[in-house]
């Protein structure tokens, strides 16, 4: 056993927010007398999937106490309330069977000789390597600050301070809440939360009774995040999205800087033809299509004719209908075209959230989605010099949009619809993207998954009338 560490001299925590402590006392037991209080302390109320959640927890003494464990837990809820349900649930003290606890656990000290695996500091400082750890940014768990401490240590009468990193998964969905009408008459309300709390196992020296202490619970929210733009050295802009199709035996070609946004960010689409005799105009969409199993709001036929949208749909933007313009000046240079078609066809530098669109657009089923299909890397079907006409639309992402979520219980998917109205027929292409509320440079979005499945094929294929022929 390693005696008196994690020495710290009295802490003034006078100035620290106070939803970032929060502070045990008077509730220790048989060790009332040992302990004076208890504090549980974290840095970042914010963190993305896959980053370091950083705090301290500190244990002020009045006796000497053997610390045996240290465990720090994040418990995720999720909770889904319709008005028809909000009786019940007053009678069963706020749970239903529509509400999920996940705790995750993470050792900081352990008194297992088989888990703990690094030596406890002396005295602590605001140096040590957990606070090197980045709260927006994916941890590499095989650094040694990840490691437990191995325990058990004896404490002596003072203040102590226990570092922590708590690494959350990646796979972690963000924190939604989501409060309103959505595709019917009655109110609904889903959250999906985090809290962060702190569990000490302590005794008195030379004795084997333990007692286990919990500290109360903080929030933590836990943010959506994507990789920014992908650009050249220069900082050229390189566009994510380039696909030719062809409309009435026109070459067509559809670019689009990013997929992935945030509020209030500018969402620039480009189209470009060999022919802009006969085509009448183009618009735009911003499209946010909700999924509720729970309360039967399904976004699987979501996607509908050219005017009419089931009432769980939203178009939070739409651009003025915009005429082609002959000699558009080109958005992106040649080298970044050029790059784009390199990036993107390669999967090791191609996130999932691109790849998954690119193999869903290619593996549609019927024969008339098949001949229609925008094929990617493919824009020099339509040379530089061949893109006669063009137009450009513009749509914004809202102020406090609700992030893209992807939870069993509730999915939330934004998609760009672009509509160009030629003489005799309209064609429709609808693309999914992310709006996120952080970005973080070579961001893997895992949390919304592999096989992620707005880029299903299913919710590509739009419903069919006699003026729309589908993409």
């Amino acid at each position: 056993m390693f005696d008196d560490y994690f020495i710290i001299r009295k802490p003034d925590l006078s100035d620290i927010p106070e939803q970032k402590l929060a502070t045990l006392s008077n509730q220790f037991g048989e060790l009332n007398d040992s302990v004076e209080r208890v504090i549980i302390r974290i840095f970042d109320s914010a963190v993305v999937p896959g980053g370091a959640l950083r705090g301290v927890v500190y244990i002020c003494l009045k006796e000497p106490i053997k610390l045996n464990t240290l465990t720090i837990t994040t418990e995720m809820i999720t909770k889904t309330i319709s008005s028809d349900e909000k009786q019940d649930m007053e009678m069963e003290a706020g749970l239903s069977s529509t509400t999920k606890r996940i705790p995750i656990s993470y050792t900081v000290l352990s008194d297992d000789p088989s888990v703990g695996k690094r030596m406890p500091i002396r005295k602590f400082t605001c140096q040590e390597p957990e606070f090197m750890q980045s709260p927006v940014k994916e941890v590499d768990l095989s650094d040694p600050c990840f490691s437990p401490y191995i325990g058990p240590v004896q404490l002596a009468p003072g203040d102590h301070a226990i570092p922590f990193a708590f690494p959350l998964e990646s796979d972690a969905h963000p924190s939604i809440l989501l409060k309103g009408k959505v595709g019917f008459t009655h109110e609904v309300e889903i959250i999906h939360r985090y809290y962060i709390y702190g569990t000490i196992r302590l005794s008195r020296p030379n004795e084997n009774n333990s007692a286990t202490i919990s500290t109360d619970n903080l929030n933590v929210k836990v943010l959506s995040c994507g990789p920014p733009n992908y650009t050249l050295p220069n900082g050229g802009r390189i566009p994510a999205i380039m696909k030719t199709f062809t409309m009435e035996n026109r070459q067509m070609l559809i670019q689009i800087e990013n997929i992935i946004f945030q509020e209030a960010d500018d969402i620039n689409i480009y189209i470009f033809t060999d022919e802009p005799v006969g085509i009448r105009y183009a618009e735009a969409y911003l499209l946010r299509i909700f999924h509720i199993p729970g309360l039967k709001v399904s976004d699987t036929k979501a996607l509908y004719k050219l005017k009419k949208y089931p009432p769980n749909v939203f178009i939070d933007g739409r651009t003025e209908k915009t005429t082609f313009t002959e000699n558009l000046p080109l958005p992106f240079s040649e080298a970044a075209e050029t790059e784009s078609g390199r990036l993107f066809s390669n999967s090791q530098h191609l996130p999932s959230h691109y790849r998954d669109f690119r193999v869903s657009c290619e593996s549609l089923n019927s024969t008339e989605q098949s001949q229609r299909t925008l094929h990617c890397d493919s824009f020099k079907d339509l040379p530089r010099d061949a893109r006669k006409a063009g137009c450009h639309l513009t749509l914004n992402v809202p102020i406090n949009s609700v992030p893209q979520s992807c939870l069993e219980s509730l999915k939330i998917t934004y998609y760009i619809r672009v509509l160009i109205h030629g003489k005799r027929k309209v064609m429709a292409y609808s693309l999914p993207i992310s709006v996120v509320e952080q970005r973080t440079k070579d961001y893997k979005m895992r949390y919304l998954g592999e096989g992620n499945h707005i880029y299903d094929p299913e919710y590509l294929k739009l419903k069919r009338d006699s003026k729309c022929s589908v993409s």
